[in-house]
C-alpha cells in the first residue's frame, strides 16, 4: 500500500481506543497517534523513496492533510535513523554472527516487514529515545512507553494492511515458511483504492463515535469504550481481510 494508505487506516484503527480515553489521558492519547503515525511508516525505510522520508505526505489534501503534515517533520527524524542506525546494521548483524542457515539481505518487504525486524526496530529506538530525551531533559518513561506501545502498533498494522495486497508478507521472514497475501492492487488510481478508501470511512466514523459516547453515557467508564474499540477493531480488520482483501495464507 501507499504511505498515506498506512498512516490513515493505521491512525484511523488505533483511535478506535484512543478516541473514548482522550477526556481522560489526552497528552498520552496525543502521543500515542503520534508514535502510531510514525510506526505504520517505519517498516517502509527499507524502500528508498518512502513517506517515511519525507516531511510531507502525497496524497492528503485539505484540512486532514494540514493535520497530518504538522508532524511530517518528524518523518525523516525516525526514517533516516531507523534505516542507517537500525535496519542495516541490524541485517549486517544478524548474517553475519546469528544466522547461518539463512540470509536476511537488504531488500524491500523483507526484515522490516517481520517480527524479527519490528522487534529489533522497536527495542532500537527506544535505547535512541532513551538516550536522546535524557540528553535534552526530556525525558520521561510513561511517554516513551506509551510512544514505543503505538508506534509498535502502528508498524504491526503496516504489515497487516500489505498482508492485502498481492506481494503479501512473510511475517516469519527470513525463515519463510508462510506468506499472507490478498488481492489488493497497490497504485495511487482511485479504482484501486476505492475499498482502502471506504474502509477508512468505515473505521473513521466509528472512532468518531467512541470519542462522543463516553459524554452521552457518563454512568459509563471511557475504559469499556476502549475496549469495546478493541474488539470492533478486531471485527473490523477480520472482515476487511477474508471478505474483501480475501487474505490467505500461502505455503511454499
Amino acid at each position: 500500500m501507499l504511505g498515506r494508505d498506512h498512516l490513515l487506516l493505521s491512525v484511523a484503527t488505533v483511535s478506535l481506543v484512543l478516541a473514548p480515553l482522550f477526556t481522560l489521558y489526552p497528552n498520552a492519547m496525543l502521543v500515542a497517534i503520534v508514535g502510531t503515525a510514525i510506526g505504520s511508516l517505519v517498516p517502509d525505510a527499507d524502500s528508498p523513496d518512502a513517506a517515511i522520508f519525507h516531511t510531507r505526505v502525497g496524497g492528503i489534501r485539505g484540512d486532514l492533510g494540514t493535520v497530518v503534515n504538522s508532524i511530517g517533520f518528524l518523518f525523516p527524524a525516525f526514517g533516516y535513523p531507523t534505516k542507517y542506525l537500525i535496519y542495516k546494521p541490524s541485517v549486517m548483524f544478524y548474517d553475519r554472527f546469528v544466522f547461518t542457515d539463512v540470509t536476511i539481505g537488504e531488500h524491500h518487504l523483507g526484515f522490516l516487514h517481520s517480527f524479527l525486524g519490528l522487534g529489533t526496530a522497536t527495542v532500537l529506538t527506544g535505547l535512541y529515545l532513551v538516550l536522546v530525551l535524557y540528553v535534552i531533559g526530556l525525558f520521561s518513561l510513561r511517554y516513551i512507553g506509551v510512544f514505543l506501545l503505538a508506534y509498535l502498533v502502528g508498524a504491526l498494522l503496516h504489515l497487516l494492511e500489505d498482508s492485502c495486497t498481492r506481494s503479501g508478507i512473510e511475517w516469519n521472514y527470513p525463515f519463510r515458511s508462510w506468506t499472507v497475501r490478498g488481492q489488493l492492487v497497490t497504485t495511487s488510481k482511485f479504482e484501486d483504492t476505492v475499498y482502502q478508501r471506504s474502509f477508512l470511512v468505515v473505521v473513521g466514523g466509528v472512532a468518531v463515535a467512541l470519542f462522543f459516547l463516553p459524554s452521552m453515557e457518563p454512568q459509563i467508564s471511557p475504559l469499556v469504550f476502549g475496549l469495546v474499540g478493541i474488539c470492533l477493531g478486531v471485527l473490523l480488520w477480520a472482515t476487511f481481510t477474508r471478505f474483501v482483501a480475501n487474505c490467505e495464507v500461502v505455503r511454499p
